[in-house]
């Protein structure tokens, strides 16, 4: 695995195809999300080179990823994230592209909870229930938007988990 990673180009692609396997070995949210989220952390604060720190950090093994990666595996989850990507209806014109019910957010993005909320079917989860809500403006647009709520914060992604970025394939 190169440790020189740069914040775009092949250091994206790695870390996209690194993620994936993240997902695939460790299916259960809470345990790839928390891997993904120390990966996107160090991007985000210029420290990509550092991502392989996250497997200590969280007590994971890199085998199982490494050995995703080394076998092309990674590589096809990559392709049919990209795919999953293109598909989508209606087309994605950058990244993040946020829907809520096939319905482009465009800049509304960042108040995409709001939307979530209002077309929320059956018992609306605690994050709907009418509690005043700040949208954080630290995040850029491709890092995670943390809401705030009077007692409680969590991560907006658990709640947008299948929204899919872009992602491109390269060599690792």
């Amino acid at each position: 695995m190169d440790t020189n990673l740069l914040s775009h180009g092949p250091s994206e692609c790695v870390l996209n195809t690194v993620e994936a396997c993240a997902i695939y070995v460790w299916p259960s949210l809470d345990k790839h999300f928390k891997f993904i989220n120390c990966v996107e952390t160090l991007v985000y604060k210029g420290q990509q080179s550092e991502w392989r720190s996250c497997f200590p950090k969280l007590g994971y093994e890199e085998k199982p990823i490494k050995d995703c990666y080394n076998s092309g595996l990674g590589k096809k989850l990559d392709i049919g994230y990209a795919k999953v990507t293109n598909d989508l209806k209606p087309p994605h014109r950058y990244v993040p592209w946020v829907t809520v019910n096939d319905v482009p957010l465009y800049d509304e993005y960042e108040n995409f909870q709001t939307y979530i909320c209002n077309a929320y079917k059956g018992t609306p989860p605690t994050a709907c229930q009418g509690k005043p809500v700040e949208f954080s403006t630290k995040a850029k647009s491709n890092q995670l938007v943390e809401v705030t709520y009077m007692d409680e914060t969590f991560s907006a992604t658990k709640i947008m988990s299948a929204v899919t970025k872009g992602r491109r394939q390269m060599k690792f």
